[in-house]
Parts: C-alpha cells; structure tokens; sequence
C-alpha cells in the first residue's frame, strides 16, 4: 500500500508541476520583451499588489480578532462565512458584481464620481476581493492556534483586552503577518477576471499577457507568463524563507 500510495502521489504532483516545468523547458525560445508598455505594467503590477497586500492584512485583522474573541456571536457566527462565500464567487461574475457598485451608474459613482473603473485604485480595490479572504482565513488560524494558557494568564494578571490584543495577538504574530503579506503579494498577481470588467486600464501583467494573446503575439506572450512566473516564485521562496527562519527560531 505504501508503494502504491507513492507511486500515485508522484504522478499527481508531476502533474501538478508539469505545467510550470514546461514552461521553463521553453526559456531558450524565449526573449522578454522590456518595451515601455511592460515595464509598466510589472511596475504597476508590483505596486498595487503591494499596496493590496498591505490593506489586506488591516481589513482582515479587526475581523480575524473578533471571530476568536467574541466566537459565539450571531454577527461573527455570520462574518466567519464571509470568505467562504467570497472564495465561491467566479472572477468575472465578481467583476460585474463590482462595476455595478462601482461603475457610472454604481451607488459609489453617485457620491464620488467615477474613481474606480480603469484606474489604480480600482486595480487595487479588484485585488483586495481576492486577497481579503484568504487574509481573513489565515489571520483566524494564527490566532485559533495561540496558546491559551498564555491569553488567560495575561487577563488573570490584570491585562486589558487591548494589551492582550497587542501584546499576544499581534505582537507574537508579526512573522506570520509578513508571510501573509508576501503570500497576498503573489495571489494578487493571478486577479484576472474582475481586473478585465472594472480596471483593464492601467495595464498589469495579466491584463498585458491577456493582450498580447489576443494580438496573436504568442512569444510576447509566453515570455511575460515567464516574467510573472519567476516573479511569483521568488515571493515563493521568500515566504518559504520565513517560514523556515521561525520555525528554527523557535
């Protein structure tokens, strides 16, 4: 049986790295083409990312806490679900979802004018549906798994719920908040359906890859796919990397 079982997960994880594997088999017909029109669009696909990333973490965190402090709550009963629900939602069905929020005739163009459709910040905003979740569910593990004999000795001497959230929850999960950024980093690179519906404009890599398939120009196309796929990996190894540097700390 053990054999067996090897023998199978060898040809499922074959399977599930053949496609990345190839792909670097065809470095040698390759050449990235650095015009202007890619280079910024990796610079904006790194920097909205970023920023996404970033504001990830912070919309996810109030809701991680909330979830572990105050559990049995009908409100947090029903937020616990929320990435759930978020996750199940096919890309381009949430890029509608989204312009009709956000587009001309949208409730948020109504008060604020157009400031989403086909700009950064609707880049970012696209983003963030598909980083928040993950965020959500990540953050609540972290904060699942902390000791608790720790949480309860900090009230039983007196802390505050602040401190205890600061001191515990946030302070001791630092490493983990870094590795969730950089992980947010490289899920953010495969937004692709709702990108095309809410912000085409400016251009990231996926939206220019998207291009250049439809302009038939093939070679353009897989050496950006290369480009993006050495990108993620490198966040990859670097989130690998931190893993590893607290799991030997500790």
């Amino acid at each position: 049986m053990k054999t067996f079982l090897y023998l199978v997960c060898i040809l499922l994880v074959i399977w599930l790295l053949l496609p990345i594997l190839y792909l670097f088999t065809q470095i040698h017909n390759l050449t990235i083409q650095l015009s202007s029109s890619t280079i910024s669009a990796y610079v904006n696909t790194i920097i909205t990312a970023s920023i996404a990333s970033g504001v990830s973490i912070l919309i996810a965190l109030p809701i991680s806490l909330l979830s572990i402090l105050y559990p049995t709550t009908l409100f947090i009963l029903t937020v616990k679900k929320l990435p759930g629900l978020l996750l199940t939602i096919p890309d381009i069905v949430l890029g509608i979802m989204l312009l009709l929020v956000y587009g001309q005739n949208g409730i948020i163009s109504f008060f604020f004018g157009n400031i989403v459709i086909n700009t950064y910040l609707g880049i970012i905003i696209a983003q963030l549906y598909v980083t928040v979740p993950y965020s959500i569910l990540i953050l609540t593990t972290c904060f699942t798994n902390m000791d608790k004999e720790l949480v309860e000795s900090a009230y039983a001497l007196g802390a505050t719920e602040f401190q205890v959230i600061k001191n515990i929850y946030i302070k001791l999960n630092v490493i983990h908040f870094l590795r969730v950024f950089v992980l947010n980093i490289a899920n953010s690179f495969a937004v692709f359906g709702t990108l095309v519906v809410v912000a085409y404009y400016p251009k990231v890599m996926t939206t220019e890859i998207f291009e250049a398939f439809q302009l038939f120009e093939y070679n353009k196309a897989f050496s950006l796919a290369l480009l993006l796929t050495i990108t993620a990996l490198l966040l990859f190894i670097i989130s690998s990397l931190i893993e590893e540097w607290y799991a030997n700390r500790n």
